[in-house]
């Protein structure tokens, strides 16, 4: 996890291109999930304030609306 107190820096242009990749993320990925299930999904937004470095909001195709930090 990313020190909160100094938050790498990311190139903008770069994230934002990155909205509607899809992916496939283990639930290991996510503290308090240790098996191995696949979720596939899409990143749907970015958020550039989250102090914990996690700028990608992953929306998965069996929870819409539901979007999770990466």
């Amino acid at each position: 996890m990313t020190d909160p107190s100094n938050p790498p820096s990311i190139d903008r242009e770069w994230a934002e291109s990155l909205v509607g990749l899809r992916m496939i993320v283990e639930s290991s990925w996510w503290d308090g999930y240790d098996d191995s299930e696949l979720n596939p999904g899409v990143i749907s937004a970015i958020d550039f304030s989250d102090k914990a470095g996690r700028f990608f909001q992953l929306e998965l195709d069996d929870e819409h609306g539901a979007h999770y930090p990466m």
